[in-house]
């Protein structure tokens, strides 16, 4: 009896320990902007690598709400959104991370041609 109660139990920790795993991240794309800008800036370089790893999760639909966020000078605040989008720019540029790179470049050109203020499109050429 001791012996299947106990087998039992195993089953129901492993049960209990393996359900996370199977989590999904259910946010909108609005929200995982949202919480990732939030945390700008960030408190040191581990915690600025895994918010870039959040941000590049998001793709380029989540890189282009990012750069949709930058306004003109003087017409708004968008520190935080600069602050990732340049953090991002230097995370996809260190050796090895060629996919990154491009996923990024490519979101920033796409936010280049959208611009049509040239601050905004000059605060892009240097992020490339």
């Amino acid at each position: 009896m001791i012996k299947i109660s106990t087998k039992i139990l195993i089953v129901f920790l492993a049960l209990f320990v393996a359900v996370p795993t199977f989590a999904q991240d259910n946010r909108r794309l609005e929200t995982k902007v949202a919480d990732a800008l939030a945390q700008f800036p960030a408190q040191n370089g581990d915690h600025t690598a895994k918010i870039m790893v959040e941000i590049l999760s998001t793709g380029a639909q989540g890189i282009a709400k990012f750069c949709d966020m930058i306004v003109p000078p003087g017409t708004g605040n968008d520190t935080q959104a600069r602050m990732a989008l340049e953090s991002l720019a230097q995370y996809a540029g260190a050796p090895n991370r060629e996919s990154e790179r491009k996923l990024v470049e490519s979101s920033i050109l796409a936010a280049l041609q959208k611009a049509t203020d040239k601050e905004v499109k000059a605060f892009f050429i240097r992020r490339l």
